[in-house]
């Protein structure tokens, strides 16, 4: 059964076949792994709402977070920020709550450790799941 092969949290003493046993194991099950897995969604679906601007003498707006047009240094090379403003010049500009981005490296970077992270979930989820076959049972 899956709550005799996952890793006891907490207690040492739980009876892992009671109902109360498996209620907790799941609960911790769910609260390490399906939590941060929700997490990564809403990171995933702030930052492809999020716009980038270039800090060139003439900001521009890039078409995505993935362009790599915009990464001409790693120097500052833009701005990701929620909301596009425009200055009196008629630049665009973030708001005030901007921070360094580096178009399309950050996000390949960040998505390749999403990536991991999830196929590492979907690993662990497996192993938990997955029945196991007694060499020694004849009965299969």
């Amino acid at each position: 059964m899956w709550h005799e092969r996952m890793p006891i949290v907490g207690f040492e003493s739980i009876n892992t076949g009671s109902l109360e046993g498996k209620l907790y194991q799941f609960a911790a099950l769910f609260g390490f792994s399906m939590i941060p897995a929700l997490g990564l969604v809403k990171y995933w679906s702030t930052l492809s709402l999020a716009r980038v601007v270039t800090t060139a003498e003439t900001p521009q707006v890039l078409p995505s977070i993935w362009s790599w047009s915009g990464l001409t240094s790693f120097e500052d090379p833009a701005r990701i920020c929620l909301m596009l403003v425009r200055t009196s010049q008629g630049n665009p500009s973030c708001d005030p709550s901007n921070f360094t981005f580096l178009p399309g490296l950050e996000p390949t970077m960040l998505a390749a450790w999403t990536a991991i992270a999830l196929g590492a979930t979907a690993v662990h989820w497996g192993d938990l799941y997955r029945r196991r076959v007694d060499p020694n049972d004849s009965s299969y």
